[in-house]
């Protein structure tokens, strides 16, 4: 539970374990209202990263016994919301449901090469702008409370109990709904204090309102609100456990991209969630919810790319009758794939690997070549051929984007299965690489590109050998469009290979064979899983997280887990629940 005696002003946090400054905002962390021009100082924030050195497993079954060679990576200890985060947490906090002009006021975070999900810590700063943005949100998220009775009621209720009473109710409910902890003393005292002199913020308003805007606007401000801060400092058998409210955020944050929910905050009240069976309940209990199907989604959306799928752009010269709403088809199709067969039906890794279910219109029909009568608009679940479409990979989302107008791109296509799904090590291509030549008239696809790639006087032929066409040429079977094809320019597609899996080449005649071996294979579990580990805690993964992954991806593999469970897993890992004791150095 939380501790009530760690009174933290805003300074010693800040030279405590903040690695550069946050925004300095008063000394008790009270933050003045944007429309006051307070003396909020504007300088920006970017977190340092840990190390990054070995650690030891142990047997990983996730119940503390035997775990405790496992230890926590060093990271941060501090992360910014995402703007979808925080969007989502002005929601349950004001029950403003509306956000997009709030939202709108936020500079857009850079798109930053290198990082897979867009929580990475180390992609998230605050300068000058987004926290300029930060005030003028906070002031016009608490105009909104004030301008709509009902919402204003939900956070001060109208009672017959003294002002004063009500005043130190609301502080303490919201302060700890805002903080996503209890205030301590120190604060609640400065709370209390500053909504009475809010009318010299809010001249021409009532002072009781006054207060109440003052409380929203200045908390919102707080880098207590914009960022999760994990202040545990005692050390237990090397590592720092979290205490409650902490757990509850990282959780919240995980698997619904929000604040913890009232019973989450009952449970971290209660000091529950040091319990590993409590955490898988809760777990089980917040994926199920809306938010976390969205979770879900969100996560395969950004590591597979579906939001790319709707640039997809055929030549009409070759493809005349695709629907120019192919990409945003095969985004949709892809989506309902992970919201209905994954989340719904608590599907599995080999599931997206291996299932022939899919959702169509009447466009995706056509391609994969469906018989019967179909909407233009509306999908619906149909079984496709087993012989020819096994898992995800094999629909058109992913074959048309890895495609070029005109021809399958087995290097596009191989290149993002090896790194993404098999965790496989690629360089970067040289900058004056030149591109694959048309193809010839009397050459196919696979031709073209192994004349190419695999020539043994270029560097090329060091990757695409042994790693990229391999991943790559299984899909040969598979046009522009992803629609079934046995030749090629005349002559039959040639789709056999040799992907590197698991540490050994292994021979498959097409991408059939490719997704069922990739499914039973560990390195392939362990890569997804190590995905989910980065996502889970907003970073890039480290060697100390080997042993909770390798763990994981092979009950995973072996036990063809749903991947709800294994999230259940994670959550009631000992690690989930730490921190590393080196950040105190």
């Amino acid at each position: 539970m939380y501790d009530h005696e760690r009174d933290w002003t805003i300074e010693r946090f800040l030279k405590g374990i903040a690695p550069r400054t946050l925004p300095l905002i008063a000394a008790l962390g009270v933050a003045a209202p944007a429309c006051s021009n307070g003396d909020a100082d504007d300088t920006a924030s970017d977190a340092s990263t840990g190390a990054e050195t070995g650690g030891t497993s142990g047997d990983g079954d996730g119940d503390g016994d035997g775990d405790a060679q496992a230890r926590p990576s060093p990271s941060v200890r501090m992360m910014r919301l995402t703007h979808q985060e925080w969007g989502n947490t002005i929601q349950d906090l004001l029950g403003i449901q509306d956000v997009a002009p709030l939202l709108a006021v936020l500079r857009a975070d850079p798109n930053q090469s290198g990082f897979v999900f867009d929580n990475n810590y180390e992609s998230l700063s605050v300068d000058e702008a987004l926290w300029n943005g930060y005030r003028i949100a906070a002031a016009a998220a608490a105009a909104a409370v004030l301008e709509d009775g009902t919402l204003k009621d939900s956070l001060f209720p109208p009672s017959a109990d003294p002002l004063e009473t009500r005043i130190a109710a609301f502080v303490d409910a919201f302060g700890t709904s805002a903080f996503r902890r209890p205030l301590s003393e120190t604060e609640r005292a400065a709370y209390i204090t500053r909504f009475s002199e809010a009318s010299a913020y809010y001249p021409d308003t009532d002072p009781t309102d006054a207060g109440i805007a003052f409380t929203i606007d200045s908390m919102l401000q707080s880098p207590f609100f914009v960022y999760r801060i994990e202040q545990s400092e005692q050390v237990v058998d090397d590592s720092i456990p979290l205490d409650d409210y902490e757990i509850a955020s990282r959780m919240s944050y995980f698997l619904l991209d929000s604040m913890p929910d009232p019973a989450l905050f009952a449970r971290a009240e209660a000091g529950e969630l040091s319990d590993p069976a409590v955490r898988r309940q809760e777990t089980q209990r917040l994926l199920a919810t809306t938010r976390g199907a969205d979770t879900m989604l969100s996560f395969h959306d950004l590591l597979l790319k579906f939001e790319s799928f709707e640039a997809v752009n055929p030549s009409p010269a070759f493809f005349p009758d695709v629907s120019p709403s192919l990409g945003v088809d095969a985004r949709t199709e892809a989506e309902l794939f992970i919201r209905e067969l994954i989340h719904a039906d608590k599907g599995s890794l080999k599931d997206l690997l291996t299932s022939t279910e899919s959702y169509v219109n009447a466009g995706l029909a056509e391609i994969y070549g469906l018989a019967g009568t179909f909407s233009e608009t509306e999908f619906e679940r149909v079984q496709l051929d087993p012989e020819r479409r096994l898992g995800l990979f094999t629909r058109t989302g992913y074959l048309a984007h890895n495609a070029s107008s005109v021809n399958p791109d087995p290097i596009h296509r191989g290149v993002f299965l090896a790194t993404k799904m098999s965790c496989l090590g690629i360089s970067a291509p040289p900058d004056d690489i030149t591109p694959v030549p048309p193809q010839a008239d009397d050459k196919t696809n696979r031709e073209m590109v192994e004349a190419h790639t695999e020539d043994p006087e270029t560097v090329c032929v060091q990757c695409h050998k042994p790693l990229i066409n391999p991943y790559g040429f299984p899909f040969e079977n598979y046009d522009a469009i992803g629609a079934w094809r046995d030749t090629d320019n005349g002559k039959p597609v040639d789709a056999a290979t040799e992907p590197f899996i698991g540490g050994e080449k292994v021979p498959v005649a097409n991408a059939n064979e490719l997704m069922a071996t990739m499914a039973e294979a560990s390195d392939v579990h362990r890569c997804y899983l190590k995905h989910w580990i980065e996502y889970a805690y907003g970073r890039n993964a480290t060697e100390y997280d080997t042993p909770t992954y390798d763990m994981l991806g092979d009950a995973s593999r072996s036990d063809d887990l749903a991947v709800e469970t294994v999230l259940v897993e994670l959550v009631a890992s000992p690690i989930f629940v730490s921190r590393a004791a080196e950040e105190l150095q």
